[in-house]
């Protein structure tokens, strides 16, 4: 019974010294930085696919005239609905 006694003497010391408020702000600042790294990957994700969106149209003729094609006419149009406001 005296061994039983000072393991139950430990576990009452290891809880007295057991900081609850200490332990949650500790979860609070890990869930923290957690979010900030979420965020920094989605952003780094979202930059990531514009680049790759970017570099197919540079290496694809057919999508770089459709779309200075379009910009012709979005140019014209523009030109077009000015002259008319005028």
């Amino acid at each position: 019974m005296d061994k039983m006694s000072g393991n139950n003497t430990a576990y009452a010391s290891e809880l007295e010294n057991f900081n609850h408020q200490e332990v949650l702000n500790d979860v609070e600042k890990l869930n923290s930085q957690f979010e900030e790294m979420k965020d920094a990957l989605t952003c780094l994700n979202v930059r990531a696919q514009k680049l790759e969106a970017d570099m197919a149209l540079m290496f694809d003729p057919f999508l770089a005239e459709t779309l200075q094609q379009l910009q012709l006419n979005c140019d014209r149009c523009s030109a077009t609905i000015n002259g008319n406001n005028n």
